[in-house]
């Protein structure tokens, strides 16, 4: 038996002796505010996250320590609406540059320099183009970091070998579908390593 197979036999074993030895604990205090489901493998993670798509949740997370090749599909994510952000931003950025230069060498306060017409466009293009860079660069980062949270001072740690060697399914309680007893046994389902009710604050 080639090393390959070897190895694929040895993580079925794992993944169906693990439906066996699912484990249940609780984390934090206070109200409910979601579940965790831990995996070892990422092979295991991606497909228990077709499966969480599947049953249609909505507020609902996956936690890898890499990127997992195939996630976004696993997770049914569509395209980013960042870039038609940047977009408009670098738009933004461009007809500032043009409105302040056209507006002041040409209207404004217009001097002859070198016997070069007022409204010399080849030369305001330098600063068109570091204002477009400039408002695309940093408007598309402060949005990302508004849009997801962040900073955050005191970030809450799930699981600290999430960062190492483990994966995680999460699904927050805000969501319409979330039961506490339907919820834990569908994550059950999917044979994790341990289901984790996380309570406390998100």
């Amino acid at each position: 038996m080639s090393d390959h197979a070897t190895s694929a036999h040895q993580r079925d074993s794992l993944h169906h002796g693990a439906e066996h030895t699912t484990t249940f604990s609780s984390q934090g205090e206070g109200a409910v505010t979601g579940y965790m489901a831990l995996f070892n493998h990422p092979d295991d993670i991606l497909h228990a996250a077709e499966k969480v798509r599947d049953q249609s949740f909505q507020e609902w997370d996956v936690l890898t320590p890499f990127p997992v090749h195939g996630m976004d599909d696993a997770m049914g994510i569509g395209r980013s609406w960042m870039p038609w952000v940047t977009l408009m931003l670098a738009g933004a950025g461009l007809t500032t540059a043009l409105t302040l230069q056209f507006g002041t060498m040409a209207f404004d306060w217009p001097i002859i320099i070198s016997g070069k017409p007022f409204a010399a466009w080849p030369s305001f293009m330098p600063i068109s183009f570091e204002l477009t860079v400039l408002f695309a660069g940093v408007g598309t980062a402060l949005i990302m970091l508004l849009t997801a949270g962040l900073p955050k001072l005191k970030p809450r740690v799930l699981d600290a070998r999430l960062s190492s060697d483990r994966f995680a399914i999460w699904i927050s309680a805000e969501d319409d579908r979330f039961d506490l007893v339907k919820t834990r046994a569908f994550l059950e389902t999917l044979h994790p390593l341990e289901v984790r009710e996380i309570r406390g604050e998100e």
